[in-house]
């Protein structure tokens, strides 16, 4: 649409460009690990991860072992249960690592979706 006016004898032509939407395809949501709850405890304890970019499946990395597999129905959080046995989160045919006890102290918490791998965050086995 253009509107003309006369300004001292001088048309001037306000026009407006057409302008076609700009479409973007939706990015994939980073996976990203904001809190984890508790931060410690025994084996058994029922653990909540915090953040975003978590879909249906999950793979709850602990340690350097222990795929755990989680489900996550809002994307925004998911709960699993702290492992008492880390057998190896082999991706790959060639691992040979052995399954081992979940002993005292400190491990990793990391998620694997089809957005990737999270941060880590620390949890503490007493």
């Amino acid at each position: 649409m253009s509107r003309m006016s006369l300004t001292g004898g001088v048309i001037v032509s306000l026009g407006l460009a057409a302008c076609a939407p700009v479409v973007q395809a939706p990015a994939a949501s980073a996976l990203r690990l904001d809190t984890i709850s508790p931060q410690s405890g025994p084996v058994g304890t029922s653990v909540r991860l915090s953040g975003s970019g978590f879909l249906e499946d999950n793979t709850v990395l602990f340690g350097a072992g222990a795929g755990l597999p989680a489900h996550s129905d809002n994307g925004a959080t998911l709960d699993f249960l702290v492992p008492g046995v880390l057998n190896p989160a082999c991706f790959d045919q060639g691992c040979r690592v052995l399954s081992q006890g979940v002993q005292a102290g400190r491990y990793d918490v990391s998620v694997r979706n089809a957005n990737g791998v999270s941060n880590a965050l620390s949890f503490t086995v007493r």
